[in-house]
Protein backbone atom coordinates (compact mmCIF):
# COMPACT_ATOMS: atom_id res chain seq x y z
CA UNK A 1 0.00 0.00 0.00
CA UNK A 2 1.30 3.46 -0.86
CA UNK A 3 2.16 5.72 2.03
CA UNK A 4 0.71 8.91 0.64
CA UNK A 5 -0.84 12.19 1.54
CA UNK A 6 -3.27 13.53 -1.05
CA UNK A 7 -4.50 17.10 -0.92
CA UNK A 8 -8.26 17.50 -0.87
CA UNK A 9 -9.82 18.88 -4.03
CA UNK A 10 -8.54 22.46 -4.09
CA UNK A 11 -10.52 25.48 -5.15
CA UNK A 12 -8.33 27.54 -7.44
CA UNK A 13 -8.90 31.27 -7.22
CA UNK A 14 -9.59 31.76 -10.92
CA UNK A 15 -10.63 28.26 -12.05
CA UNK A 16 -13.25 26.99 -9.58
CA UNK A 17 -14.38 24.06 -11.75
CA UNK A 18 -11.01 22.30 -11.95
CA UNK A 19 -7.69 22.48 -10.22
CA UNK A 20 -4.92 19.87 -10.22
CA UNK A 21 -3.55 18.60 -6.95
CA UNK A 22 -0.29 17.45 -5.46
CA UNK A 23 0.41 14.20 -3.61
CA UNK A 24 3.18 13.30 -1.20
CA UNK A 25 4.46 10.23 0.59
CA UNK A 26 7.47 7.98 1.02
CA UNK A 27 6.91 5.26 -1.59
CA UNK A 28 8.92 5.50 -4.82
CA UNK A 29 5.91 4.22 -6.77
CA UNK A 30 4.07 7.43 -5.88
CA UNK A 31 5.46 8.90 -9.11
CA UNK A 32 2.93 6.89 -11.10
CA UNK A 33 0.15 9.09 -9.70
CA UNK A 34 1.22 11.59 -12.35
CA UNK A 35 -0.76 9.42 -14.74
CA UNK A 36 -3.89 10.76 -13.01
CA UNK A 37 -5.26 13.74 -14.92
CA UNK A 38 -5.83 15.72 -11.72
CA UNK A 39 -2.33 15.25 -10.26
CA UNK A 40 0.54 17.45 -11.48
CA UNK A 41 3.11 17.12 -8.66
CA UNK A 42 4.36 14.19 -6.60
CA UNK A 43 6.80 14.64 -3.73
CA UNK A 44 8.52 11.49 -2.45
CA UNK A 45 10.08 12.25 0.92
CA UNK A 46 13.40 10.50 1.49
CA UNK A 47 15.49 11.99 4.32
CA UNK A 48 19.13 11.09 3.77
CA UNK A 49 21.00 9.10 6.38
CA UNK A 50 23.48 11.30 8.22
CA UNK A 51 26.60 9.48 7.03
CA UNK A 52 25.47 9.68 3.39
CA UNK A 53 24.49 13.34 3.75
CA UNK A 54 27.93 14.18 5.11
CA UNK A 55 29.67 12.24 2.33
CA UNK A 56 27.62 14.00 -0.36
CA UNK A 57 28.28 17.36 1.26
CA UNK A 58 32.03 16.75 1.03
CA UNK A 59 31.63 15.60 -2.57
CA UNK A 60 29.68 18.76 -3.39
CA UNK A 61 32.56 20.86 -2.12
CA UNK A 62 35.09 19.19 -4.44
CA UNK A 63 33.14 18.02 -7.52
CA UNK A 64 34.18 19.94 -10.62
CA UNK A 65 32.19 18.19 -13.34
CA UNK A 66 28.61 18.17 -14.49
CA UNK A 67 27.40 15.02 -16.24
CA UNK A 68 24.77 15.42 -18.94
CA UNK A 69 23.40 12.98 -21.49
CA UNK A 70 20.89 10.35 -22.56
CA UNK A 71 20.95 7.34 -20.24
CA UNK A 72 19.18 3.97 -20.29
CA UNK A 73 18.59 1.52 -17.46
CA UNK A 74 21.53 -0.60 -18.60
CA UNK A 75 24.51 -0.64 -16.19
CA UNK A 76 26.97 0.26 -18.95
CA UNK A 77 24.92 3.33 -19.82
CA UNK A 78 24.82 4.46 -16.18
CA UNK A 79 28.56 3.86 -15.85
CA UNK A 80 29.31 5.94 -18.93
CA UNK A 81 27.20 8.80 -17.57
CA UNK A 82 29.07 8.79 -14.24
CA UNK A 83 32.52 8.58 -15.85
CA UNK A 84 33.45 12.25 -15.12
CA UNK A 85 33.20 11.67 -11.37
CA UNK A 86 36.00 10.25 -9.22
CA UNK A 87 35.60 6.85 -7.61
CA UNK A 88 34.36 6.85 -4.04
CA UNK A 89 31.30 6.31 -1.86
CA UNK A 90 29.34 9.09 -3.55
CA UNK A 91 29.83 7.57 -6.99
CA UNK A 92 28.79 4.16 -5.63
CA UNK A 93 25.65 5.79 -4.24
CA UNK A 94 24.75 7.35 -7.58
CA UNK A 95 25.20 4.06 -9.40
CA UNK A 96 22.60 2.60 -7.07
CA UNK A 97 20.43 5.73 -7.19
CA UNK A 98 20.18 5.80 -10.96
CA UNK A 99 19.50 2.06 -11.01
CA UNK A 100 16.52 2.81 -8.72
CA UNK A 101 15.14 5.88 -10.45
CA UNK A 102 15.62 5.20 -14.16
CA UNK A 103 13.29 2.17 -14.33
CA UNK A 104 10.55 4.24 -12.66
CA UNK A 105 11.04 7.17 -15.02
CA UNK A 106 11.14 5.03 -18.15
CA UNK A 107 8.05 3.04 -17.11
CA UNK A 108 6.14 6.24 -16.31
CA UNK A 109 7.04 8.10 -19.48
CA UNK A 110 7.75 5.23 -21.91
CA UNK A 111 11.02 6.98 -22.85
CA UNK A 112 13.85 4.44 -23.05
CA UNK A 113 16.71 6.93 -22.76
CA UNK A 114 15.74 9.99 -20.75
CA UNK A 115 18.08 12.98 -20.45
CA UNK A 116 19.96 13.32 -17.16
CA UNK A 117 21.93 16.19 -15.67
CA UNK A 118 23.88 15.70 -12.44
CA UNK A 119 26.12 18.38 -11.04
CA UNK A 120 26.70 21.46 -8.96
CA UNK A 121 24.42 24.51 -9.04
CA UNK A 122 25.86 27.66 -7.46
CA UNK A 123 23.74 30.27 -9.23
CA UNK A 124 20.08 31.23 -9.48
CA UNK A 125 18.87 29.21 -12.45
CA UNK A 126 15.15 30.13 -12.34
CA UNK A 127 14.28 32.79 -9.78
CA UNK A 128 10.70 33.27 -10.94
CA UNK A 129 7.93 30.80 -10.22
CA UNK A 130 7.15 29.09 -13.50
CA UNK A 131 6.01 25.94 -15.24
CA UNK A 132 8.19 23.85 -17.56
CA UNK A 133 7.63 23.19 -21.26
CA UNK A 134 8.28 19.48 -20.73
CA UNK A 135 6.23 16.34 -20.21
CA UNK A 136 7.57 14.92 -16.94
CA UNK A 137 10.59 16.19 -15.01
CA UNK A 138 12.17 14.74 -11.88
CA UNK A 139 14.31 16.90 -9.59
CA UNK A 140 16.32 15.81 -6.57
CA UNK A 141 18.56 18.06 -4.50
CA UNK A 142 21.07 16.05 -2.48
CA UNK A 143 22.86 18.94 -0.79
CA UNK A 144 21.76 22.52 -0.27
CA UNK A 145 18.26 24.02 -0.44
CA UNK A 146 15.73 22.10 -2.50
CA UNK A 147 13.37 23.25 -5.23
CA UNK A 148 10.52 25.50 -4.07
CA UNK A 149 7.00 24.75 -5.26
CA UNK A 150 3.52 26.19 -4.83
CA UNK A 151 0.37 24.25 -3.93
CA UNK A 152 -2.02 24.44 -6.86
CA UNK A 153 -4.82 26.10 -4.93
CA UNK A 154 -2.54 29.02 -4.11
CA UNK A 155 -1.34 29.87 -7.64
CA UNK A 156 -2.48 32.88 -9.62
CA UNK A 157 -1.66 31.43 -13.02
CA UNK A 158 -2.51 34.57 -14.98
CA UNK A 159 0.66 36.14 -13.57
CA UNK A 160 3.02 33.36 -14.67
CA UNK A 161 5.55 34.26 -17.36
CA UNK A 162 5.69 37.98 -16.61
CA UNK A 163 8.90 39.21 -18.21
CA UNK A 164 8.23 42.90 -17.69
CA UNK A 165 8.78 43.04 -13.93
CA UNK A 166 11.46 42.04 -11.42
CA UNK A 167 11.43 38.49 -10.11
CA UNK A 168 10.48 39.53 -6.57
CA UNK A 169 7.37 41.34 -7.79
CA UNK A 170 6.50 38.57 -10.24
CA UNK A 171 6.67 35.93 -7.52
CA UNK A 172 4.51 37.99 -5.18
CA UNK A 173 1.82 38.26 -7.87
CA UNK A 174 1.86 34.52 -8.59
CA UNK A 175 1.23 33.61 -4.97
CA UNK A 176 -2.38 33.73 -3.83
CA UNK A 177 -3.52 35.26 -0.56
CA UNK A 178 -1.99 33.45 2.43
CA UNK A 179 -0.22 30.98 0.13
CA UNK A 180 2.70 29.20 1.80
CA UNK A 181 5.40 27.95 -0.56
CA UNK A 182 6.88 24.49 -0.05
CA UNK A 183 10.48 23.33 -0.40
CA UNK A 184 11.69 19.80 -1.08
CA UNK A 185 14.25 18.47 1.40
CA UNK A 186 17.65 16.94 0.71
CA UNK A 187 17.07 13.58 -0.93
CA UNK A 188 13.38 14.19 -1.70
CA UNK A 189 12.18 13.35 -5.20
CA UNK A 190 10.09 16.06 -6.82
CA UNK A 191 8.15 14.75 -9.82
CA UNK A 192 6.68 17.57 -11.91
CA UNK A 193 4.13 17.38 -14.71
CA UNK A 194 4.83 20.07 -17.28
CA UNK A 195 2.88 21.90 -19.95
CA UNK A 196 3.83 19.43 -22.70
CA UNK A 197 2.23 16.40 -21.01
CA UNK A 198 -0.92 15.44 -22.97
CA UNK A 199 -3.97 17.17 -21.51
CA UNK A 200 -1.97 19.30 -19.05
CA UNK A 201 -1.60 22.53 -21.03
CA UNK A 202 -2.18 25.43 -18.65
CA UNK A 203 -1.76 23.28 -15.54
CA UNK A 204 1.98 22.65 -15.20
CA UNK A 205 3.39 22.33 -11.69
CA UNK A 206 4.57 25.74 -10.45
CA UNK A 207 8.05 25.88 -8.94
CA UNK A 208 11.35 27.76 -8.85
CA UNK A 209 15.00 27.34 -7.98
CA UNK A 210 16.06 28.58 -4.51
CA UNK A 211 18.16 31.72 -4.43
CA UNK A 212 21.82 30.82 -3.76
CA UNK A 213 23.80 33.11 -6.04
CA UNK A 214 26.57 34.97 -4.22
CA UNK A 215 25.97 33.06 -0.97
CA UNK A 216 28.68 30.46 -1.39
CA UNK A 217 26.05 27.69 -1.17
CA UNK A 218 26.46 24.84 -3.68
CA UNK A 219 23.58 22.54 -4.55
CA UNK A 220 24.06 19.00 -5.82
CA UNK A 221 21.15 18.47 -8.20
CA UNK A 222 19.89 15.61 -10.35
CA UNK A 223 17.45 16.41 -13.15
CA UNK A 224 15.77 13.80 -15.33
CA UNK A 225 13.82 14.86 -18.43
CA UNK A 226 11.99 12.92 -21.09
CA UNK A 227 13.91 14.65 -23.86
CA UNK A 228 16.85 17.06 -24.23
CA UNK A 229 15.76 20.43 -22.91
CA UNK A 230 17.53 23.76 -22.51
CA UNK A 231 15.14 24.91 -19.80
Amino acid sequence: MLNTSVSSAPICENFPLFCPREVSGSDLALAFRLRDADVNLCEVRRPLEQALAEELQCWTGTAAFTAHGRVSVLPDSIEAFLKPFAEGQSKIFFRQELARLLPIFTALTEVAEPTLTLGIVDHDACRKFHTDEVGIRMLCTYTGPGTEWVPNAGVRREHLGRGDIAWQEANALVLGKDTVTQRSGEGDLLWLKGEAWPGNRGWGAVHRSPSVQGSGVRRLLLKIDMHPCAC
